[in-house]
């Protein structure tokens, strides 16, 4: 199934260091819960303090430039390729999470991590039964969680990043790709895709 990936336990093994990479636009949806460890992943340009009970939102438009994490740290959650989502899930989303930069942080309870571990196991389970990712029940099922995530939002003192959606923050992405690939030239439809605007913009 290339559309979407749901784990109960992803482990980053080896040494705690920082890994490195170029700025990347990604391209899938990903939520992660920190069951153990830490994680600091530094996404459109702003550095996240992920620890055990924190859940963190990339939509699929953001672009990571690199995170540090500490050995042996594990989280659970899912991914959903960029493709589902403009052709299957595009109806099936919240208002405020259609914004391809968006990117949040929330601490859970208790209470709202066994609700979020209740979908990832009901995923699971549904995935023996029906194989069709295109079923309406897995439509159903993926709205149903991200609205369930949108409301948590609701208050919570970390305001998601896309939201912002200042001019500013584009330009800070912008130059640090040009930085990136300062050693080959590319037009402007390349830096537009990956900044999800168009390339007049």
């Amino acid at each position: 199934n290339t559309k979407f990936i749901i784990s109960l336990e992803t482990r980053f093994s080896g040494n705690a260091d920082m890994l490195k990479t170029t700025p990347t636009r990604t391209n899938c949806l990903r939520v992660g819960l920190v069951t153990a460890g830490w994680l600091k992943p530094i996404v459109n340009t702003r550095e996240y303090d992920i620890g055990k009970g924190d859940l963190i939102f990339m939509n699929w438009g953001t672009v990571v430039a690199s995170f540090n994490k500490e050995e042996d740290a594990i989280i659970r959650g899912f991914a959903i390729s960029e493709d589902y989502i403009r052709t299957t899930l595009a109806d099936q989303i919240p208002n405020s999470m259609k914004n391809p930069r968006l990117s949040f942080k929330i601490t859970l309870t208790q209470h709202d991590s066994n609700i979020f571990d209740y979908y990832l196991r009901g995923f699971l389970k549904l995935s023996n039964i029906v194989h069709d990712p295109e079923s309406n029940i897995y439509k159903c099922l993926f709205s149903s969680l991200l609205y369930f995530l949108d409301s948590l939002c609701v208050g919570n003192e970390q305001a998601p990043e896309g939201k912002k959606n200042s001019k500013t923050h584009l330009v800070e992405l912008f130059l640090l790709m040009v930085c990136d690939n300062r050693k080959r030239q590319y037009d402007t439809e390349y830096y537009a895709a990956r900044l999800c605007v168009s390339s007049h913009y």
